[in-house]
């Protein structure tokens, strides 16, 4: 089941996730930017 999905625009992206799952680190080609996510529980 997908709870959330991010947008990026682009098929050229480049990500890793921590190993204990609480951050999602990502590049993209289109930004040309990293972006940090934190998971945070609702």
């Amino acid at each position: 089941m997908t709870e959330q999905s991010i947008e990026f625009g682009t098929q050229f992206i480049y990500g890793y996730m921590t190993d204990d799952g609480q951050y999602l680190i990502t590049w993209d080609y289109k930004s040309k930017e990293i972006q940090i996510r934190k998971y945070e529980e609702k």
